[in-house]
Formats: C-alpha cells, structure tokens, sequence
C-alpha cells in the first residue's frame, strides 16, 4: 500500500475521543450515533461534530466532565442491550424457520396435505400446555405452518435437493438410470427416473432424479423427448453407463422404441430390462393361467364391483369358522406379489370359499364349486400357490437396499435346480402348500 492511502486511511480511523465528545461509536466499520442511532457515511471528525451540533448540542452541553462519562456509558449499554435484544430475536425466528422446514418435510415425505400443518401446530401448543411448558408453547407459536408456508417450504426443499443431484451428478464418475412408466390417479402418465451414481471415492447414491409427465403420449419418442430433457438437465448422457427399462414395447423397440432412439442419436450405454417383468413374461409359459383366471373369478363373484353387502357376508361367515384368514385379497395384475398374496389366502380359505358358495350361491355357482372339488384344480392351485410364494420371497429380496445380483438370484437359481430335482425324484420337500393338499405326500 502506497504512503498516500495509508495517509488515508489513517484519517478515516475511528478515534476514541470522539466517544465522548460527539457521543458516537464504530458500528461495522461506520460511526453510529448513541443518541438518534443514525450512521455516518465517513468516518471524519467534521461530520461527526456537524451532526452532534445541529441535533444534540443543545441537550448535552451542560454535561460535562465525569457526568459526561455516565452519560456516554448510559447511552452506550442501552444500545448494547438493543443489539441483544435484535440477535436474540433474529435467532428465534431462524429456530421457527428451521422448525417450519422440518415440518414441511414430514409431510412431504408422509404424502400429507399441506394444510395439516395448522393441526400439527395447534396439537404441539396444546401439549406443550399440558406439560406446563407455557414458553415452549410460546416458541410453537412463532413457527409458520400455514399451507401458503408449507407449499413455500416444499419448493425450496425440492430446489435444494436438485441443485444437490447436479452437483452429484457433475462430479460422479459414471450413473445408470432407470426407467418406469406408469399413470397415475388422474389418469395423466408418467415417466419416473431414477439414478445411480458412482463418486471417485466409489460411494454409492440412488436418487429419484425426477418425475416426468408424458402428456402427448406413451411411444418411444415421447418417452425419449422426456428422457433428454431430464438428462440434459444434469449434463448428458457423456457419463451414463447403463439404462434399465421396465420391458414395455415403448422401451425395448430395437427401431422407433426408446432403445433404438438412444442408440440413433449416438448413445451407446448398455440397455437392460426389468428381471422381474421378464419374470413375468417367463410365468406366462406355465399352462396353468385357467387355473388364475378361476381364482380370480371366484374372489371377484365375492367381493369385486358393488357386491359390499356379500363381501360383508363372506367376512361374517369367516369369522363364524374362525378361518385362518379374515379376508380375500383383490388381484391387482400392475402389483408383481399380488399374485401370490391372492393364490396364498384363497387357497387357505378354499374349503371356507365352497362352504360359502353351497349356502349363499348355489345356483349360480356350479361350475366354480366343481373346481374346487376337484383333485386335479386343487392340485394345480396348491403348485401354483407354491411358485408365487418362491418368486414373491425372490422379488421382495431384490427389494432390499444391500441388494445384489449374483448374491440374490444365484441363490435362487440353485433354489430352482434344487426344487427340479426333487419334482424328478416326487418329493414335495421345497413346498408349502401342495403337501397340504396331499396329505400323504408330507410325510416323504
């Protein structure tokens, strides 16, 4: 620094004379007045002394001396106490934001209105009341929880995590995605992206990257227009190593499918598809979809559509019996262990279904009650109960946050070569419910 500012800068020093001579005192680098609390631009003894004449001369001339002194410090712990009192508010109303943010995060994440956060406000006073805590009380009233508030609360929230998966995803060294298209309950469908992302320190993030509305339609170009802007958003697809669909048409088109328009624009990531859709597909080949079809029609005779007064009929009669089950499950073809929860309940409820279907339904359901006196319908639900159970174990596992490929399947590979060898040798070992049914068999 030059000899010429450093002369400067010497002159615009606050000096501590001027405490007690113009009542001011350095407040953030600037000279503020004790008496009217009003700041100064330049820290020059001519400005100060310009304001203490024209405002507070003609009050506090007569003090002089040591009454000045008390003065000056009089003045001086008043404003102290004032900058107390505005921290400690400005961290109250930090503690209330803080307290609304993490409300409204309860609720985004429980999938609540956010209106719910007045009740919640309300319950927390209520009991902090209760608890003779009437400055706690107090506190919850400062917090903001309003459903204009929460809304707020929740984008900020929201732009907060995207602004931190961008920075994830800019500093990964590769990511997979993966993909599901499903509707949701206004009938609008939409486009879910996940990703998996890999650091330099080989840390592992799963996130929901985002949830895109397909509005012109479900075909591969539109699931592609929304795939690129999605991606593109976090910086292309340079670092994508793998795309994983759910197995629909739309996806796997080698040509006008997603697949094809990736590998079109010159994105060459590896494609794979949904295990458990191709599980799916794989179950199709067992001949025994009649079998699914009658179970489905059976439970949808009792209690699917507007048949409220005979499903409550059929409960009555179950708890009558005291059956092993309260209740028949629906079939929901979209729920990959719906499946198995249904064949599961309808068969330990097969001799209460036939009593039922003989007292209440006799004459319109012959054909159905014939099945399930049936050795041979017995015998195929009890198999088919047996696989769904085996396959709902399976895909709960791939479920599970540890989850991994050889571990899991090969597991159940070796599962299935060594339930194939005791078909091949008649034993039941690996089954539940099909000993059940043939008693004889539990016992080899």
């Amino acid at each position: 620094m030059s000899s010429r500012k450093q002369t400067k800068a010497a002159a615009r020093a606050f000096l501590k004379r001027w405490e007690e001579n113009y009542l001011f005192v350095e407040n953030d680098g600037k000279p503020l007045c004790l008496v009217c609390q009003k700041t100064v631009s330049a820290a020059k003894e001519y400005n100060l002394k310009r304001h203490y004449e024209t405002l507070h001369e003609h009050k506090f001339k007569k003090y002089k001396g040591n009454e000045r002194k008390d003065v000056m410090q009089n003045l001086k712990s008043k404003q102290e106490k004032q900058v107390n009192v505005m921290f400690n508010f400005v961290g109250s109303q930090r503690t209330s934001l803080a307290a609304s943010y993490e409300v409204a995060l309860v609720l985004a994440k429980g999938r609540k209105s956010f209106r719910e956060g007045e009740l919640i406000k309300e319950c927390a006073i209520k009991m902090a009341e209760v608890f003779g805590e009437e400055k706690v009380a107090e506190k919850f009233k400062t917090v903001s929880l309003s459903h204009q508030s929460i809304a707020r609360r929740t984008a900020d929230i929201s732009e907060h995590v995207s602004c931190k998966l961008k920075m994830l995803m800019s500093k990964c060294s590769y990511f997979s995605l993966a993909l599901d298209e499903s509707t949701d309950i206004t009938g609008i469908s939409q486009l879910m992206i996940f990703a998996r992302l890999v650091d330099q320190n080989f840390t592992v993030y799963e996130e929901l990257l985002k949830i895109q509305p397909l509005v012109g339609g479900t075909k591969g170009s539109d699931i592609y227009g929304a795939l690129s802007s999605v991606v593109s958003e976090y910086g292309g697809f340079e670092k994508c190593s793998c795309v994983v669909t759910d197995g629909a048409k739309a996806m796997v088109g080698s040509r006008i499918g997603l697949v094809g328009l990736l590998k079109e624009n010159g994105i060459n990531c590896i494609t794979l598809h949904c295990i458990i859709h191709q599980e799916a597909l794989c179950g199709k080949v067992l001949k025994m979809m009649n079998v699914m079809q009658s179970v489905i029609n059976m439970v949808n005779l009792i209690r699917g559509g507007n048949k409220a007064q005979r499903h409550r009929k059929f409960m009555s009669f179950l708890q009558e019996l005291d059956a092993e089950f309260s209740d028949l499950p629906l079939y929901t073809s979209i729920r990959w262990l719906s499946a198995g929860k249904v064949l599961k309940h309808f068969f330990g409820l097969r001799k209460e279904i036939l009593s039922f279907f003989e007292e209440q339904l006799s004459d319109s359901t012959e054909t159905f009650q014939a099945q399930l006196r049936s050795t041979k319908f017995l015998s195929c639900l009890a198999f088919l109960a047996d696989m769904t159970n085996h396959l709902n174990v399976l895909n709960a596992g791939k479920r599970a946050k540890h989850f991994t490929f050889d571990g899991t399947c090969g597991r159940f590979s070796f599962k299935v070569s060594f339930v194939h060898g005791r078909l091949a040798k008649k034993r039941s070992y690996p089954f539940y419910f099909l000993p059940c049914h043939q008693g004889r068999i539990s016992g080899r």
